[in-house]
């Protein structure tokens, strides 16, 4: 089956197609849900193999481009330059408008490009799709639940070949502002960094790194204890070239992390362990995030929608914002 990219309806893919070593039962390749949403399954699409930069610089308007045309078997060379993935999980009824704003923020700045939606187990009875959405497609996780901040790389990894060349990758509570300068000479660099220093998981980083099975290990493990040489990146957002991403992960088993990272700490390793193991393959990768620190961000860890609607002015220079609520 071929799913055009072009002005789509929220589709979706289920949990067991992509990654899985469990069959397929016969017929479970095209699903409905009960609102009417189709279900592709990922065997359908999945491919063959497998500065602190001053932000007032990155930010350019909005500008109008023509929406690509649909291509049924796209080709490397063919495919969009730019898209987005992002990170969704809707545990309560209040929690649905945050991936709604996010994905209208993205139409309404980025027109023309694809978003995938990578679900982390939301109780689907609370999502209800914006349907003046477009361009989106669902990928349900089939891992079990709190693997998060891995999921959107593991999914760019397995099925990224036929999305695009270039990944924005974003948690739901983000809104993105403004279009991005100059991220297309980027392989990999943080949306947010954080200094290496601060709040360290030294023994969960191990722990994943031993798991995965990094081939690098001993350099990776050198460059973590090397401060200077690596920041971290917040929730994992990060914007990452798919050719970049599979050099690594073609050698490094990092996306075992899926299968093994369940809790907040272990998550908070993550956004440690993936940037280290990125400037260990290039140490020339940018550090800085294109959105800043993220402790610089307006009222850090305290900023909700709420207080973001009635306060905008402090944010207007941000490409991308995010937002905190408790789930």
């Amino acid at each position: 089956m071929v799913v055009s990219y072009n002005n789509m309806s929220a589709s979706t893919i289920g949990p067991g197609d992509a990654g899985s070593t469990e069959p397929m039962p016969a017929g479970d390749n095209e699903q409905h849900s009960k609102d009417g949403t189709k279900s592709v399954s990922a065997i359908d699409s999945a491919p063959d193999s497998h500065k602190e930069a001053s932000v007032l610089n990155l930010v350019e308007p909005a500008i109008e481009i023509e929406q690509p045309g649909t291509n049924t078997e796209p080709q490397i060379d063919e495919l969009d330059e730019l898209g987005f993935i992002m990170l969704r999980c809707v545990k309560k009824a209040g929690h649905n408008q945050h991936w709604n704003r996010c994905v209208a923020s993205i139409n309404r700045v980025y027109p023309e490009c694809q978003i995938k939606v990578i679900d982390d187990h939301s109780n689907l009875s609370h999502v209800v799709s914006n349907p003046k959405h477009t361009n989106v497609e669902v990928v349900n996780s089939e891992f079990s639940p709190g693997s998060g901040e891995m999921l959107p790389y593991y999914y760019y990894y397995t099925l990224g070949a036929r999305w695009f060349q270039q990944a924005i990758i974003l948690h739901d509570s983000t809104l993105v502002q403004h279009r991005l300068r100059n991220i297309s000479e980027h392989k990999y660099v943080p949306l947010w960094h954080f200094d290496s220093r601060q709040a360290e998981e030294k023994v969960l980083q191990a722990k994943i790194l031993t798991q995965c099975e990094a081939v690098r290990r001993v350099s990776i493990c050198t460059m973590m204890e090397n401060k200077p040489a690596w920041t971290g990146c917040f929730g994992a957002m990060s914007i990452i070239r798919h050719a970049f991403l599979t050099k690594v992960l073609d050698e490094e088993s990092l996306y075992r992390m899926t299968q093994i990272v369940r809790t907040r700490h272990e998550r908070m390793a993550v956004e440690r362990v993936i940037p280290c193991v990125m400037y260990s393959y290039d140490a020339r990768l940018q550090k800085n995030g294109v959105s800043g620190c993220i402790f610089r961000h307006p009222r850090f860890y305290g900023c909700t929608y709420g207080f973001y609607a009635k306060n905008k002015h402090p944010f207007r220079r941000y490409p991308v914002v995010k937002f905190w609520s408790r789930r």
